[in-house]
């Protein structure tokens, strides 16, 4: 029973360490308008888009291309994950404002040289599981 806990344990812990891998991006939105426009991310990597409304009033991030929709209340920030994606376009807005809040997130494939400084899935716990032999253990 005390190792099932402990694993349990372990793996959230692993959960959390993951998050903090992700690249961050940040986005915008003042007097009903994205800003930046466009966001340029890498292709097949799961980032993290913080959202600052500096609005007073709540905007609903939407995006049928990104599968997200997020209420964002005035004078407060979100965090959004998204992807892998592939390379592409995918368009956003602010659907209480569609008129003047656009935006996209295009994915772009990285050089070479840049791939190998954006971290493997799972952080260093789930590096240290599989050098185990796949089994992540508590330890004693």
């Amino acid at each position: 029973m005390f190792l099932r806990i402990a694993s349990i344990a372990v793996a959230i812990g692993a959960g959390t360490a993951q998050a903090a891998n992700e690249p961050e991006f940040a986005l915008t939105l003042h007097d009903h308008k994205f800003m930046p426009t466009e966001i340029r991310v890498p292709a097949n990597v799961k980032v993290r888009l913080v959202v600052d409304n500096q609005d007073a009033t709540p905007e609903e991030f939407d995006s049928h291309a990104l599968n997200r929709e997020k209420v964002i209340p005035g004078k407060a920030k979100a965090t959004i994950y998204i992807g892998p994606l592939a390379p592409g376009r995918y368009p956003f807005m602010g659907e209480f404002n569609a008129a003047t809040a656009q935006g996209a997130v295009v994915a772009q494939a990285l050089p070479s040289r840049l791939k190998a400084r954006i971290p493997p899935p799972g952080g260093a716990a789930m590096r240290r599981s599989r050098e185990r032999g796949g089994i992540m253990q508590a330890r004693r």
